[in-house]
């Protein structure tokens, strides 16, 4: 039987970008459907969780997007252009109405929270015309808004270190094209960027391991020898070393499949355990994704290897439990539940 591709089509609806809250093992992610009225996609987000099902948290004819939970549980941002341009949003989860929180003149995108939850950190075109764009703190409370980083573009894939002394970044510096791609952290403190890549490939995902010691992300080295593969990088903090683990694994890192549907896949990096000693991630084989669990001594061991694409994943790894965005060939993107101690995995209702 011959694969066939399919387009996006009217009627139809893709998920993506799914979230899972350890605290209150809640899950939301992103729903979008293609509005024949405006003959654009229309997003909006929906929770749940594995027990009451799932229910709808916007609505409206605009396009809602990147879900982030509070860390304490209570409350989701998330970025809408219901106002025209894209703004970072905060509403309680069981109450009330979505609170504005920026109204920045060209707009944002990627709100990632502080551990304390009290400061929300994102990325902004900048005011400064020789400036293409900042990474800007946001003080949820007072809605003071700081900028932090100036000197590159492009940002993403921004994380906080687990003691919120740090943000972490992928970002391309003014002095380099922008197929160079390097990873940065701040500190915050002393406002110092450091830089922890070579200038010498494309880097992003980048994901702190619990303990705070070790950061992971995924890319290549340029190194003209024919097509790259992206691989799973650790930068240890204490021996200030960056360590390359899957040097001798022929299989891309990542979700790397071109496709009508591939504009919306959010990668996940690497999902730590939470002894910082292995991480879960995505890997990309023969036109297929699948995940993988490696481990600091760089064995890697395959956990799910079916003919299938994978949009997006979150995990809470202490119960190596994952909700997932997965299609199947002629199958639309559905929702799963996938529990990798007994193999089994549940479609939820989308």
């Amino acid at each position: 039987m011959s694969k066939e591709k399919r387009g996006f089509q009217g009627g139809e609806k893709l998920v993506m970008d799914p979230q899972w809250n350890k605290r209150n093992r809640k899950f939301a992610y992103v729903q979008t459907t293609i509005s024949e009225e405006k003959n654009d996609y229309v997003s909006n987000i929906f929770i749940g969780d594995l027990i009451h099902g799932i229910m709808p948290f916007t609505d409206g004819e605009n396009q809602t997007v990147s879900p982030r939970w509070s860390p304490d549980g209570d409350k989701l941002v998330f970025v809408s252009d219901r106002t025209k341009l894209p703004q970072i949003y905060v509403k309680d989860v069981n109450r009330g109405e979505a609170k504005q929180l920026t109204h920045c003149e060209s707009g944002v995108r990627n709100p990632v929270w502080s551990p304390c939850g009290e400061m929300l950190v994102f990325s902004t075109i900048g005011t400064n015309p020789k400036v293409a764009e900042e990474l800007v703190l946001l003080n949820v409370k007072t809605n003071e808004l700081t900028p932090i980083v100036r000197e590159c573009r492009n940002y993403h894939s921004v994380v906080w270190s687990p003691d919120g002394s740090f943000i972490a970044f992928s970002a391309c510096a003014f002095s380099q094209p922008t197929t160079v791609v390097d990873v940065f952290i701040l500190e915050l403190e002393t406002k110092e960027i450091r830089k922890l890549t070579n200038s010498n490939g494309f880097f992003t995902s980048t994901t702190w391991s619990p303990d705070g010691e070790k950061l992971g992300f995924v890319g290549y080295e340029k190194d003209n020898k024919g097509v790259p593969i992206s691989r799973v990088w650790i930068y240890h903090f204490r021996y200030t070393e960056l360590a390359c683990l899957t040097s001798e694994f022929d299989i891309s890192v990542g979700n790397e499949i071109e496709g009508d549907f591939h504009w919306a896949t959010v990668n996940p990096g690497l999902l730590w355990t939470e002894d910082s000693e292995g991480f879960y991630f995505l890997v990309t084989d023969q036109g297929s994704n699948g995940i993988y669990y490696g481990s600091l001594d760089g064995a890697m061991y395959p956990i799910v290897l079916e003919q299938e694409h994978i949009y997006g994943m979150t995990m809470i790894t202490d119960i190596h439990e994952a909700i997932a965005c997965i299609s199947k060939q002629t199958e639309r993107v559905e929702l799963y539940h996938l529990d990798f101690k007994t193999q089994e995995r549940t479609k939820l209702q989308t």
